[in-house]
């Protein structure tokens, strides 16, 4: 992916204080668009395990709903929803018409519905998720514009 090759020679810069994370974000959103799940999780985990670095940057809070996406992929539904309610926390008096912070919502909701009500557990829970994507793909994007 083109996305990818960019982003490779700035991995060396990526644990000084200057770069705050952002490469592992894009990189993180690159493998997401891509549907490796695997590799986005990686690139996301890097993020938050590096809070102070990332200090209080929008990519740390975003990291969160990235990695939730990522978890969507590989179809783990209690991780998922771990982590969307960690951005939820952390965003809890932020101004509820934020564009993100509705989207994370909603798709937060979703998940919750799918969890709770029909009781899915992880490979059922990727099919119902997967048909969700493909249905709901035009309304809810994977990548945030900043």
């Amino acid at each position: 992916m083109r996305a990818l090759e960019l982003l490779a020679p700035v991995k060396r810069y990526e644990e000084g204080w200057s770069d705050g994370y952002w490469a592992a974000y894009l990189r993180g959103q690159a493998y997401l668009v891509s549907r490796q799940g695997q590799d986005a999780v990686r690139e996301f985990q890097k993020i938050l395990d590096h809070r102070g670095v990332v200090l209080n940057s929008l990519f740390g809070a975003l990291a969160h709903v990235g990695l939730a996406r990522a978890y969507i992929l590989q179809g783990d539904a209690a991780k998922a929803k771990a982590a969307y309610q960690d951005f939820l926390t952390l965003w809890k008096d932020a101004d509820p018409d934020i564009p993100i912070l509705k989207g994370v919502t909603a798709e937060h909701a979703k998940l919750q519905w799918s969890v709770k009500s029909l009781g899915f557990e992880s490979p059922r829970a990727y099919h119902l998720f997967r048909s969700l994507r493909k249905k709901h793909r035009r309304t809810s994007p994977v990548i945030l514009h900043l």
